[in-house]
């Protein structure tokens, strides 16, 4: 194994284990120890969103605020909503064949996720946004990243890692805002494509 191969080995490997503590915050395994998880889950939410230091009227902040913002709306503009779609975004129409399709739409969820969530975002705690990631989440859920998928087609790594760190990142955001049976949903479909670190992962 080249040294290349070892770094990328461990790296991955290194994403996986913090998939599986996420997994684990998230899905509450450790309901002796709910406290100290849930204090984990609120700074990893702070290190997503900036916590109380996003200002927009702070010229450190307003720009990336504003960013987060306009990405958001953006993504919401364009996202499908018609109840017989078969993807979330037009451009991001073979998910059954693409696995990055599945990183890029959960990374869409995200950014409005974010934009949700971040203080001073002009979209900061819309009912309707929330309304649509949400809807989005349950989609992509019940019709193409579940715990009763049997073949991860095209690329591993979005079904294991691209896809998972999103959607552990939105689980986050949104938390307050989801039901148990949702959380429960989303983290056992995380732990079905990564139920364990490994030494496979080397390019």
């Amino acid at each position: 194994m080249t040294f290349c191969s070892r770094t990328v080995s461990r790296r991955t490997n290194h994403v996986r284990l913090i998939l599986l503590i996420m997994t684990a915050v998230l899905g509450g395994r450790f309901a002796a120890r709910a406290d100290e998880y849930d204090n984990l889950r609120l700074k990893w939410l702070d290190h997503l969103t900036m916590g109380t230091n996003a200002n927009p009227s702070d010229p450190n902040y307003s720009g990336w605020i504003f960013s987060i913002a306009s990405v958001a709306q953006n993504n919401w503009n364009s996202m499908r909503t018609n109840v017989s779609r078969t993807y979330l975004w037009n451009d991001l129409d073979q998910l059954s064949t693409n696995s990055a399709d599945l990183t890029a739409t959960y990374g869409r969820l995200r950014a409005m996720a974010l934009g949700y969530a971040v203080r001073g975002s002009t979209l900061e705690g819309n009912a309707d946004l929330r309304g649509a990631i949400i809807n989005g989440l349950d989609w992509m859920y019940t019709n193409y990243y579940n715990e009763g998928v049997t073949i991860q087609y095209d690329n591993w790594y979005d079904w294991e890692i691209g896809s998972p760190l999103n959607l552990n990142d939105i689980a986050v955001l949104l938390y307050d805002n989801l039901t148990a049976t949702q959380l429960a949903h989303y983290m056992n479909a995380v732990d079905h494509f990564t139920p364990t670190p490994d030494l496979t992962a080397a390019n």
